[in-house]
């Protein structure tokens, strides 16, 4: 979770960067926790997951939620478009395979 927030990979760096949604680093935090009883189950992510994404859908502009995720969104595009500062990943021709 922390590689969609920050476009570096898992456990580089344990921060979030600032506007990630404060009910996503909640979740992702947990999903790290050195004890793994007390990580959520991938059913309860995917649970969560999906009740962010009918906040995000709804037609209530004033949810808190759904302001935080567009927020972000609008953020992260203005950085990955605008100065490139955060590529997710190489392309496909730039990776030297070997045979």
């Amino acid at each position: 979770m922390t590689e969609i927030s920050t476009g570096k990979q898992a456990f580089d760096r344990l921060d979030f960067d600032p506007g990630t949604p404060d009910c996503y680093v909640r979740l992702a935090k947990r999903c790290i926790d050195p004890n793994p009883k007390k990580r959520p189950t991938a059913k309860y992510v995917n649970h969560q997951v999906g009740l962010w994404n009918e906040e995000i859908l709804s037609p209530d502009d004033d949810n808190e939620i759904k302001k935080q995720f567009l927020e972000i969104d609008i953020t992260l595009q203005v950085i990955d478009t605008d100065k490139n500062l955060y590529p997710m990943s190489d392309s496909i021709d730039s990776i030297d395979i070997p045979e």
